[in-house]
């Protein structure tokens, strides 16, 4: 099974004044899972070789903002990867791997063209050109209810994340938030149980690997704020890896083999100048933030779902929306969806921070302003 995308950008050059916006994000998404149980109680056998691909790249071109007044303009870059061999679905399963399972999933974006952005005299006016790859790779999924996993066989599991910016420069007068952050991330796991009471059983050899790298060559900002402003042009890597994870419920984990894991995030910025200044307001206040940073966890059998973190992104990327369990943006995401102010068709899709962005930009929420 494979899945693959592709997008390619085109030059943006733009002049935008008083409320005008414009959208010229590039988005690539691509989702491939090899047996699929859905809903009700299945008896998955896998005998053979189940191999599992998907692939998610973005190409775009060179980016010229000019803002003025409250105008605004998304040019940000997504690319988003997730590949899934053996899913049970929801109810009680029963998943037996015999044979050969080999998942792989990769997303890259790669903008080897110049970045520039000036915002002169902008009240209220947002700009997102931040780039986010992530890709997540999992051998079995038991999903919700009281399932029973056997592996006999081999998992391999991997998952590859880049992100490749030459050069971006900002230049920033007024009131305003800019958001320019580069979020390059993977999570791989062998076996995950799901939610609910399951009984894991691991045979066989399981290896998993998942790298992250994010790479900026030359940053320059400058930023004068008139009142609350914002920058922020951080570089972020980010790799989990596990062999086995129960999830949530009271879980019966036992292994009979060996469980390889490695887990690498790189992170590269080059020449960097920054500059914030508050003029005018005594309350005005400039914040850049452009600080790098790498975060790599692997772990054989653990509870690296059980804070949320995998669990939120496996049912946002590869399975139907679910309000039980996850992080209070799905709720908001419902919430506004629900009253017909938010448009979004999964609503497992949004991060706290991706949805606050997004309903900025679409103007159901309002930039802070302070009240004294």
């Amino acid at each position: 099974t494979e899945a693959e995308a592709t997008a390619f950008g085109f030059a943006v050059d733009l002049s935008l004044s008083r409320d005008a916006g414009e959208d010229v994000s590039v988005t690539a998404s691509a989702d491939a899972t090899g047996v699929d149980g859905n809903g009700g109680g299945d008896t998955i056998t896998n005998p053979s070789v189940t191999t599992v691909t998907a692939t998610a790249r973005a190409f775009p071109e060179a980016i010229t903002l000019n803002l003025f007044d409250a105008a605004s303009a998304n040019g940000s870059v997504q690319a988003t990867a997730g590949a899934l061999g053996l899913d049970g679905g929801a109810d009680d399963d029963t998943v037996i791997n015999t044979g050969t399972i080999d998942v792989d999933s990769e997303a890259r974006v790669h903008q080897d063209f110049a970045v520039d952005v000036t915002l002169v005299d902008v009240t209220g006016g947002q700009v997102d050109t931040s780039i986010e790859a992530s890709a997540m790779s999992v051998g079995i999924f038991g999903g919700s209810g009281q399932d029973g996993i056997e592996n006999h066989g081999t998992i391999e599991s991997t998952a590859t994340s880049f992100i490749s910016r030459t050069e971006d420069s900002y230049s920033a007068v007024g009131n305003l938030a800019v958001e320019a952050a580069l979020v390059a991330d993977v999570q791989a796991i062998g076996i995950d149980g799901g939610e609910g009471d399951d009984a894991i059983t691991n045979f066989s050899t399981i290896t998993v690997g998942s790298i992250a790298s994010a790479v900026v060559n030359e940053t320059s900002s400058s930023l004068v704020a008139t009142d609350i402003s914002s920058l922020d042009a951080g570089v972020t890597s980010q790799a989990f890896a596990s062999g086995i994870e129960g999830g949530s419920g009271d879980d019966t984990i036992t292994n009979h083999n060996l469980i390889g894991v490695t887990a690498t995030a790189d992170t590269f910025m080059g020449t960097m100048i920054m500059s914030a200044l508050s003029i005018d307001n005594p309350l005005a206040t400039a914040s850049v933030a452009s600080a790098p940073s790498a975060v790599a966890v692997a772990t054989g059998i653990g509870a690296f779902r059980a804070g949320g973190i995998g669990w939120s992104w496996l049912e946002s990327k590869l399975r139907r929306q679910d309000l039980t369990s996850l992080f209070c943006s799905e709720y908001c995401a419902a919430a506004h969806a629900h009253v017909g102010v938010f448009r979004t068709d999964h609503v497992s899709r949004w991060s706290p921070n991706r949805l606050v962005r997004t309903e900025r930009r679409r103007g159901i929420l309002l930039k802070p302003w302070r009240l004294k």
